[in-house]
């Protein structure tokens, strides 16, 4: 497939225009392979991306706004605003309370207590000994150790 995708870029080009490894260096631009790997590898990055900030605190923040003439609403609203007084039970204005305007906001701190062990293989990556395997094989859970290439 290299050699026919070869074939017709220098075919195609004038013969003095273009040198072997410019031509060579054409056919590979015009890959599709390597348009796929190009890709899985920008997939890889964002994927590495995502896994190193995942275990960084996250901090979001909310709103809303909500205004009604609904009994029900309106009473909440009075609870939750710890506003209720006597005269909110006066069934004339428990049935028509009038617009009431409900505002509420905050903060969320979130922190990863538990990471699928990403410690154990950051060490793993570096030591090539990796504690969950040796736990996983003594319970006959993980394959035998394969050879170290050398």
């Amino acid at each position: 497939m290299r050699f026919l995708t070869l074939f017709f870029v220098l075919s195609a080009a004038p013969a003095a225009a273009m040198d072997l490894s410019a031509a060579a260096d054409a056919a590979v631009m015009r890959s599709p392979a390597a348009a796929e790997a190009k890709a899985r590898r920008e997939q890889a990055q964002a994927a590495g991306r995502e896994a190193y900030w995942s275990r960084w605190p996250r901090l979001s923040a909310r709103a809303s706004a909500m205004r009604s003439d609904d009994p029900l609403f309106s009473f909440g609203a009075l609870m939750t605003q710890r506003a209720v007084t006597a005269p909110d039970f006066n069934p004339d204005r428990l049935n028509h309370p009038g617009y009431r305007t409900a505002v509420h906001g905050g903060l969320e701190l979130g922190v990863p207590l538990f990471t699928g062990f990403e410690a154990n293989l950051l060490q793993s990556a570096f030591t090539g000994w990796c504690l969950m395997e040796d736990i996983l094989r003594k319970v006959g859970a993980a394959p035998p150790p394969s050879p170290q290439a050398g």
